[in-house]
């Protein structure tokens, strides 16, 4: 083949390659498109991998691919930068979540990610999705730990915790966390303030039980609401708070009384103030005296303290139409309480005697007993005397002479 053929043949293919590349429209191929997971957290970052092989006819054309992020509601959250060069491309992409503007309508939320192609034919646009990989966004739950907290106080006792707040997958510290905390008692509000968690995920409380606090039970409430990246969480706690326990000291009893004897009782009555630290007495408090035969109200009387916080307490039993003999009584002293001190009872058994020099009689038995008692000495010395003037009527044996 001369020169002048083989010049014409690389002409002809010039010529028809030129002709075949201008009628060739752009394409797009995608190979690969892909994320690392299907569900995340909302505080993660999505990891997008995407192959793709694109070709266009420049400048008549042009055509590029687009990696884009749609909400539920086909908002438009995210979209990569333009890809027009031509050829087989690879490329990654990590995404933040948290910076998208996620409206959560329960505890997760879906998202589109799409893949774009988009080609302009001198005036004449092609666009369409190629494809969509669907993510679930889910919040994460939140963990709280108390230190130093305690479920009983006595009234104006203060009571100091730290509440601590963590991611629960990973320990993690939550800080400047909003948290509202609340105390309620019987459905009314005692205390509620917004608190924010510090370096270490932490709020530090001081209770007072006297200003924050009602006798009895206590619903302490930890509500952390509305927040982008964690569920809606609320803590419950109890918190009972008692009334001042009352103490009493016997002074003076004895367990074992004589019938013709007075029960007689000394008691002191104290309790332990939480507000100042000591211990003060109960003064100028009513006390209930009751007294029990078998069960059965015999005897009940109201007696004071006094600023020592000392009962004296007297139980005539002479002046009681009963005659016990070897009986157990009960007495029970009561102290009913107030609002901050608590009711207080204390029980105490006591025998009743007769007096020793009487056993086991009683006045009446011991009367007739000495009065015929007189009467057995006074027919015994009768008896005596007669037996020895009768006696002095006879001779002794070995004084009698017998004459023959």
């Amino acid at each position: 083949m001369n020169k002048k053929n083989k010049l014409f043949i690389i002409l002809y293919v010039f010529v028809v390659l030129l002709f075949l590349s201008k009628n060739i429209k752009g394409t797009c191929s995608l190979t690969l498109f892909e994320t690392e997971k299907s569900i995340y957290y909302s505080n993660e970052s999505i990891k997008i991998n995407a192959n793709w092989e694109l070709y266009y006819n420049p400048p008549k054309e042009h055509a590029y691919i687009q990696v884009q992020i749609f909400d539920i509601y086909d908002i438009l959250l995210w979209n990569s930068s333009e890809y027009n060069e031509m050829g087989l491309f690879k490329e990654n992409w990590t995404v933040e979540i948290q910076n998208f503007n996620i409206s959560f309508i329960n505890a997760s939320q879906t998202l589109y990610i799409k893949f774009f192609y988009f080609l302009n034919d001198d005036g004449d646009i092609e666009s369409s999705f190629r494809a969509t990989l669907a993510v679930e966004i889910i919040k994460r739950e939140i963990k709280c730990e108390l230190s130093g907290y305690k479920s009983s106080l006595k009234y104006g006792e203060n009571l100091e915790f730290i509440a601590k707040f963590s991611d629960k997958l990973n320990n993690s510290a939550l800080i400047d966390l909003e948290v509202l905390f609340q105390i309620k008692s019987n459905n009314i509000t005692l205390f509620q303030s917004f608190f924010l968690t510090n370096e270490s995920g932490e709020i530090w409380l001081n209770l007072s039980s006297v200003l924050q606090l009602s006798i009895g039970v206590n619903i302490l409430t930890f509500f952390i609401t509305n927040n982008n990246f964690y569920n809606d969480s609320i803590n419950i706690y109890q918190l009972i708070l008692e009334r001042v326990p009352i103490f009493i000291e016997i002074n003076k009893f004895e367990e074992i009384v004589e019938r013709n004897e007075d029960i007689e009782i000394e008691l002191l009555f104290y309790y332990f103030n939480y507000i100042n630290s000591c211990f003060e007495f109960l003064k100028s408090s009513q006390i209930t005296i009751l007294l029990y035969n078998k069960g059965e109200l015999q005897y009940k009387t109201n007696s004071m303290t006094n600023n020592s916080g000392i009962l004296q307490i007297q139980i005539p039993l002479q002046s009681l139409d009963n005659n016990w003999i070897k009986e157990q009584l009960s007495i029970e002293i009561v102290y009913n309480g107030t609002e901050i001190l608590s009711h207080k009872t204390l029980t105490l058994n006591v025998e009743i005697i007769l007096p020793l020099i009487f056993g086991n009689i009683n006045s009446v038995q011991f009367t007739t007993i000495i009065v015929l008692s007189f009467i057995g000495i006074f027919f015994t010395l009768f008896a005596l005397n007669s037996f020895y003037k009768r006696r002095s009527r006879y001779k002794v044996l070995s004084k009698i002479s017998f004459k023959y």
